[in-house]
């Protein structure tokens, strides 16, 4: 899948080493004209928006914020209690400044790690607001598209939160498709427009793209309704108010970037879930159901329509109520006590010889 565009933040520019920020224009208005309690929230967005390996020292903060942490003692004490805040003293005593994660996680293999430990899920605020590491905003996006993770957006939070997904159900498409390296669009054998939407994830070769919703000119606004939904899969067509870019018809698929295999690829396309057909055949189904109202009339309808043998079993299982469960175990008891023989088929050769024998000692049998 095609990179998206690399995420710079405020006031780090190209060959910054590790451990500096660059220069940047002052924030407006002097820190003094502000309550002390506003400067200290805007250093913690500051350290927010850098990465998590980089550092914010004195020099730093004055520099971005045009807040002097030598004078404003209140401010730096603040910092230095706020448990959200890693403060380490360097070299000439001089104090560096990083926000502390709820999470420390330094690649993919960690991060899909991390997130099936926590079955809870993980905000993905908690892991972004700093990156954990350079990339992981990629590294989300193409797990989720891959069906590795399933994300939901919290509105309490206001956070996309991240879950592990489990083991894939894949559907192969229709026909076959053709995908050339290097290019977007890909040939279709058979028409694929009832099979995926756009903004659906497609894979194709063991690597996952979204069929195309760009909307407008290359470089245009991408509109909200033409967004590509969180999950691999969409239960309804996108808006009828857009006009895509891409052709999506009969024997062209539009693919989000370009296809990056080595070399061209000729063979079925896959999916996540069942193709969209067979999904509106069971929304027909289940409508068409709606006026069985138990489980025996239902029965009796799909044998109707010989989709059930007259003599399978119920669809309920028979519920043992207390009473009757002890009635069953007062007539087991009962019949003990007459001297039912019970294993009877252990009553022949040498085995049997020596229970009637024990029988006759007194002994149980």
């Amino acid at each position: 899948m095609a990179a998206s565009s690399t995420w710079v933040p405020r006031g780090l520019e190209a060959g910054a080493g590790v451990g500096t920020i660059a220069a940047a224009a002052p924030a407006e208005g002097a820190a003094e004209s502000r309550p002390l309690e506003l400067v200290h929230g805007d250093i913690i967005e500051y350290l927010k928006s850098i990465p998590r390996e980089l550092k914010a020292t004195f020099v730093d903060i004055e520099r971005e914020l045009g807040v002097d942490l030598h004078r404003d003692n209140y401010v730096l004490d603040m910092l230095k209690s706020n448990p959200k805040v890693e403060c380490e003293r360097g070299d000439n005593d001089e104090i560096s400044f990083r926000y502390r994660t709820k999470f420390s996680i330094a690649n993919k293999l960690e991060l899909i790690r991390e997130i099936s430990r926590v079955g809870s899920g993980i905000a993905a605020c908690d892991i972004m607001t700093p990156p954990c590491y350079p990339g992981i905003d990629n590294d989300i996006q193409n797990l989720i598209v891959g069906g590795d993770i399933i994300a939901c957006r919290n509105k309490t939070i206001k956070s996309i939160v991240l879950y592990p997904r489990g083991k894939a159900f894949l559907s192969n498409l229709s026909g076959t498709v053709t995908a050339t390296p290097g290019q977007q669009s890909i040939r279709t054998s058979e028409s694929l427009t009832n099979d995926i939407r756009r903004g659906d994830a497609i894979g194709i070769s063991g690597s996952w793209y979204r069929v195309a919703s760009n909307v407008g000119t290359a470089g245009s606004h991408q509109a909200e309704r033409a967004t590509a939904p969180l999950s691999v899969t969409s239960d309804v067509e996108m808006s009828d108010r857009n006009i895509y870019r891409d052709v999506f018809d009969n024997t062209v698929l539009p693919l989000d970037g370009d296809y990056d295999g080595e070399i061209a690829f000729v063979g079925q396309a896959v999916r996540h879930g069942v193709t969209n057909d067979v999904r509106a055949l069971w929304k027909q189904t289940l409508d068409a159901a709606k006026h069985f109202n138990d489980a025996d009339s239902l029965r009796k309808e799909l044998i109707k329509c010989n989709l059930l043998s007259s003599n399978a079993g119920s669809f309920t299982r028979a519920v043992v109520r207390p009473k009757e469960k002890k009635q069953r175990e007062r007539k087991k008891r009962k019949a003990r006590d007459t001297g039912r023989v019970y294993n009877a088929h252990l009553g022949h050769g040498a085995l049997g010889e020596a229970l009637a024998l024990m029988k006759e000692q007194g002994g149980t049998d």
